[in-house]
């Protein structure tokens, strides 16, 4: 009985490690198609009363994604901002969903900023994304093109 249970739990734990050792190629798969010079193709406001298009805000920007998990945004008009990134996996109401994390730091006014994209789906040249806006209840919705 023992030997019975001793191999169950080395089943399980085996079992634990290769589902652990899958998601883990699986996240990695997907920053390795993260990374590059994005441009941003559409955005979008979702306002309860409001559904707007302000892609030209962002016109000229570009995020690029470095394997060493920096990220650099630089803006039409040749300003950069420099920082970090993740990617995730997060359980959603009915599946999982990807997550990028950036946090980014204004290297004149040294000021912080952290955007939470949710919702993420990644091929290998499109990139879409939503961040919530709970202050207004809603959203930005982008739509972004590898160079």
């Amino acid at each position: 009985m023992k030997k019975m249970n001793l191999l169950s739990v080395l089943g399980v734990g085996l079992l634990l490690l290769s589902l652990t050792s899958c998601e883990k190629n699986y996240i990695d798969r997907l920053e390795m198609r993260l990374e590059g010079l994005w441009y941003f193709n559409e955005v979008r406001e979702q306002q309860a009363l409001k559904n707007e298009n302000i892609t030209e805000n962002y016109e000229g920007d570009v995020l690029e994604f470095f394997e060493d998990n920096t990220v650099t945004y630089t803006y039409g008009n040749g300003k950069k901002l420099y920082g970090i990134y993740e990617y995730n996996l997060v359980n959603g109401q009915e599946t999982t969903v990807g997550q990028v994390i950036m946090s980014f730091v204004d290297d004149q006014t040294l000021e912080q900023t952290l955007y939470i994209w949710d919702n993420v789906t990644l091929t290998k040249n499109r990139f879409t994304a939503r961040e919530d806006l709970p202050q207004y209840d809603g959203y930005y919705f982008y739509k972004l093109r590898k160079s």
